[in-house]
């Protein structure tokens, strides 16, 4: 509202990190790793503040930002520590977890994944767990890309791996890792729906993309199965790499709440004898009529003749696709 800009990326490194020529705070360790970055600036590229959140560990990201009616800023975190050296998570330079000392003790600081805010001028308010109980055994988790509505509710996919998680309301068994849809209210910071997602596999988090369309109550999820292991979404194998779903959102008026609207994958044919295209779709955009776009990448080779975006279960429709000629 103020003509700011916001900016979500990832910071390597711990000597010499700068953001406009002057030194900046990080939590990775001397052996490597990354944390998630935010910062904003003027319309004009000065910069107003900055935040690195993570620990030691080597896998702390988050992949998009969020900003409510007020300008308060929203990021779903995966983090991670280390004890040798020891760096524990910090969400700014106050708010720190603590470093678990017994892998089989129950711990704040096993939990890896969090909903955090910070407000217009990046002072840190608060985090949420979206884990319950957890040990060493069952730290693992997932959190893709959020969404918020016109009411400043979050929107958002997580995968679990066993207990008892989202206050209660996802029980996972052990030795599982399932997909929950996931609605937090953040004037309560309550989780107002959870949905447990007819998800089987493994979802790459850099490429995923997540919307929401409140006008149809309508998610889009696209992403690329994870090392090409199987996929599928209520039983139906996505069958190429890359897809894009359409979901029915919670309380319908019509169908099932989860259910699978309609499916686009996108095949372009190996060359050199590689495995299936790894095409990338890195932006879902929505607009005020409810139509869809995206934006990516399509890997062809320079003869390419089947290059389609279509539906694998659809025989009776041609979804040929012709890029230009570059």
């Amino acid at each position: 509202a103020d003509n700011n800009y916001y900016f979500i990326a990832s910071l390597h490194g711990t000597i010499g990190t700068q953001l406009d020529g002057v030194a900046i705070n990080t939590n990775n360790n001397s052996l490597g790793g990354e944390d998630i970055f935010i910062f904003s600036t003027t319309c004009d590229g000065q910069v107003r503040w900055s935040q690195a959140i993570g620990g030691g560990g080597g896998w702390d990201s988050a992949f998009n930002i969020v900003l409510d009616s007020n300008d308060n800023v929203y990021v779903g975190a995966r983090v991670a520590f280390s004890t040798n050296p020891l760096f524990p998570v910090r969400f700014s330079t106050t708010e720190t977890l603590p470093t678990p000392t017994n892998p089989a003790s129950v711990s704040e600081g096993w939990k890896t994944s969090f909903i955090v805010k910070y407000n217009n001028m990046g002072q840190y308010q608060w985090k949420k767990a979206v884990q319950g109980n957890v040990t060493q055994a069952n730290f693992e988790s997932r959190i893709y890309n959020i969404a918020i509505d016109s009411q400043n509710n979050l929107h958002f996919i997580v995968g679990l791996s066993s207990g008892n998680h989202l206050d209660g309301l996802a029980n996972v068994p052990v030795n599982s890792i399932q997909y929950y849809l996931v609605k937090l209210n953040t004037q309560t910071q309550q989780f107002d729906d959870v949905l447990l997602l007819p998800i089987a596999g493994q979802m790459e988090p850099k490429n995923t993309r997540f919307v929401y369309d409140a006008t149809s109550n309508i998610y889009y999820l696209s992403s690329i199965r994870e090392s090409l292991m199987p996929f599928s979404y209520d039983n139906k194998p996505i069958i190429n790499r890359t897809f894009l779903l359409a979901i029915r959102g919670f309380n319908s008026n019509i169908g099932t709440d989860g259910e699978e609207l309609w499916r686009r994958e996108i095949y372009s044919q190996p060359t050199n004898g590689q495995s299936i295209q790894a095409n990338r779709i890195y932006s879902l955009q929505i607009d005020v009529n409810s139509d869809i776009y995206i934006g990516g990448n399509l890997y062809k080779s320079q003869n390419e003749t089947n290059l389609k975006i279509y539906d694998p279960t659809d025989l009776t429709t041609v979804y040929n696709f012709t890029p230009g000629a570059d």
